[in-house]
């Protein structure tokens, strides 16, 4: 069990569906809210979920097949595996990167801190106060696997 702090952009990502988590958006959290907690898992609410059962919404699919939705800056994710200690990463759309980036993924996996992506229904959780149950499927030698996470709300 590991405590959630949670990071909501929705509005930010309403108004752009490319949006980038920036560096300052955890320090404004912080700022509010105290230090990530340690060893925490940190949770993006972008309202994305809401597009799960429309493909093309989703993933944000324009004309010429390219793919727009919320993820992580680089440079965030680069400071929170330098200066925070996390435990993971959850996101409510496809992918912590950018459409076709990786950098984030390589990043989180040499810091050892998983992710979680395609994250249903963050309305209910706080920005802080709840913990997570975070279960992933045993699949011998995968590097991911489908996970049901619980939060436990205060």
């Amino acid at each position: 069990m590991v405590p959630i702090a949670l990071i909501d952009v929705q509005e930010e990502a309403a108004r752009n569906a490319s949006y980038l988590m920036p560096v300052a958006e955890v320090l404004r959290w912080e700022a509010q809210n105290g230090q990530l907690p340690n060893n925490c898992l940190l949770l993006i609410r972008s309202g994305w979920s809401k597009y799960y059962h429309n493909r093309n919404a989703f993933y944000g699919l324009d004309q010429y097949g390219l793919r727009h939705f919320p993820a992580i800056e680089p440079a965030t994710v680069e400071f929170l595996t330098r200066q925070r200690n996390l435990a993971g990463v959850g996101i409510e759309t496809a992918s912590v990167d950018f459409y076709g980036a990786t950098r984030s993924h390589h990043l989180l996996g040499a810091a050892n801190v998983y992710i979680l992506e395609n994250l249903a229904d963050l309305r209910s959780v706080p920005p802080v106060g709840a913990h997570a149950i975070v279960m992933p499927m045993k699949i011998d030698g995968a590097g991911g696997a489908p996970t049901r996470v619980v939060a436990l709300l205060p």
